[in-house]
């Protein structure tokens, strides 16, 4: 997914016009995007709430001017608010539920500087398992196997993972590693309220595969939003 992150944020920060001096990464995970935000010479912070994560962030961003530090978004705390965050590759859709969802989105906009941004992407409603309710894969790779176990609710929209990796070594299987991952697609719509409520402006909703106007087919939409400040009156204000 690298690839076409770096592309859409370029895109983005041009198209928007977003200038920032500082910026945190949030379920950065291996810290690729984070090592490629350091190009820009800025205080960069890598926030994942797995350490197994971090340290390969760690290694692989040791010769850069990083920060990393082990955090649910949910609970968001950065060192000093920054001028942009961004959150990458349906990372909030790990949320399951509205309250989770709204604890970060308030999150965000805490940890942000005067005028900042948010730029993140998600799964949306329109996307639809293409198989049956329940399903398995198999994929395999250069010592290892991986087993994909596949469930689906459409009531819920919540879409479960279970991936066992056999790990293999000169002797045949070393280990089995299990990862679970859960998560729900939201509308489109129901996002932008919920930014809203959260005292977010949302300036653009993109296509993230052909970054023209998100619309009923898209399947994955980044979203650019600004915060909200209140002015004297107490009303709030776009600055």
């Amino acid at each position: 997914m690298f690839p076409l992150l770096r592309r859409n944020f370029e895109w983005l920060r041009k198209r928007y016009r977003i200038p920032f001096n500082s910026v945190a990464d949030v379920a950065c995970g291996t810290g690729s995007f984070v090592r490629y935000l350091t190009q820009w010479n800025v205080p960069v912070f890598g926030i994942d709430r797995s350490l197994t994560m971090l340290n390969i962030a760690a290694q692989k961003n040791a010769n850069k001017s990083v920060k990393l530090f082990c955090q649910d978004m949910r609970q968001l705390k950065l060192p000093q608010p920054v001028d942009l965050i961004t959150c990458n590759f349906d990372s909030l859709n790990y949320l399951l539920t509205i309250p989770d969802l709204s604890k970060a989105f308030h999150g965000f906009y805490r940890n942000l500087n005067r005028d900042g941004h948010l730029i993140f992407d998600m799964i949306t409603s329109s996307w639809k398992d293409p198989g049956p309710s329940q399903y398995s894969r198999r994929f395999i790779a250069p010592g290892v196997e991986s087993h994909w176990f596949i469930s689906w609710d459409p009531r819920t929209k919540i879409r479960s993972v279970v991936i066992n990796n056999d790990i293999s070594g000169s002797r045949g299987i070393c280990r089995r590693e299990q990862e679970i991952h859960k998560e729900r697609s939201y509308p489109i719509n129901q996002i932008i309220r919920l930014l809203r409520f959260c005292d977010f402006a949302v300036r653009g909703v993109r296509d993230a595969s052909t970054l023209m106007p998100a619309g009923r087919a898209t399947t994955r939409a980044v979203f650019v939003v600004r915060k909200l400040l209140l002015n004297n009156s107490g009303t709030k204000r776009l600055e």
